[in-house]
């Protein structure tokens, strides 16, 4: 194999490295982000049936595992009350801008774009750390009902392998345009 090669095939492991990290945290949207603890899943279970959130006809068996999808549709349905609107729209909005990083880090890998991808991929990291910590100061997550779900591990291993591709893709990048300029002269 020759150092041409191995260039080539390390820019394409970090391309799919970073496809792969964007599309790990595009999926963090829908999987549990809260899980409901042993006790309380108990309790769902057994009036699995039952209407929790009558705007939305989400029943007890749906909030087994909550997504940061669903927690944005139970939030967009809270936002009409009175007591619970600020909260309510800083959360649907903290989880649309995760989204929106998100999809911006993936539209930047599939353009092999690594200077980007960082800057997104980096914003990606400083909302979902924030998503975390509010939910978990208010007591959404990590109480007696709820503990993190999936999730959050998905999304930490998606920030580092993005980061991880990308900072690869860039320094080869850089090496290429310098081993050119070195060629011409």
């Amino acid at each position: 194999m020759t150092e041409t090669d191995g260039k080539k095939k390390i820019i394409v492991v970090s391309f799919l490295a970073m496809l792969i990290g964007s599309i790990m945290l595009i999926i963090t949207l829908f999987v549990p982000f809260a899980s409901a603890t042993d006790d309380h899943r108990e309790y769902l279970e057994k009036y699995a049936n039952t209407v929790s959130i009558e705007e939305l006809d989400i029943t007890n068996e749906q909030l087994l595992d909550v997504s940061l999808f669903k927690f944005a549709r139970i939030y967009s349905a809270l936002s009409g009350m009175e007591i619970s609107r600020d909260i309510s729209i800083s959360c649907i909005a903290m989880i649309s801008v995760f989204a929106f990083f998100a999809l911006l880090t993936l539209l930047f890998s599939i353009l092999r774009k690594a200077i980007p991808v960082i800057i997104f991929d980096l914003l990606t990291f400083v909302v979902f750390r924030i998503i975390q910590w509010d939910f978990e100061d208010r007591g959404v997550i990590s109480n007696s009902k709820y503990d993190g779900g999936i999730a959050l591990y998905i999304g930490y291993i998606g920030v580092v392998i993005v980061m991880a591709g990308a900072v690869t893709l860039l320094v080869m990048k850089i090496k290429n345009k310098k081993q050119r300029k070195v060629l011409e002269q």
